[in-house]
């Protein structure tokens, strides 16, 4: 082997080696996206929980809120009336 040869081995040695090194890279890259994706439903789960939860007290108060004003009204209109 000549030099030219060994100097276009030695290329290709070295984009071989940045080809691993991107594709690596690009694995890892993944993976967190992954990752992130995984902790992102997660967090989505949690939240929609408890944007439920908040939504049965909004009613839950709402009927309160509804037996009070009836109740209310309702001494009001027999105050007025004797």
């Amino acid at each position: 082997m000549d030099q030219t040869d060994r100097d276009v081995l030695n290329r290709i040695r070295n984009h071989i080696k940045v080809l691993n090194h991107s594709s690596e890279r690009m694995a890892n890259d993944h993976q967190r996206m992954a990752n992130s994706m995984d902790d992102l439903e997660g967090d989505v789960g949690k939240l929609s929980e408890r944007v439920s939860a908040i939504e049965t007290n909004i009613q839950w108060l709402m009927r309160l809120v509804m037996v009070v004003l009836g109740s209310v009204l309702a001494l009001v209109g027999k105050i007025f009336a004797a």
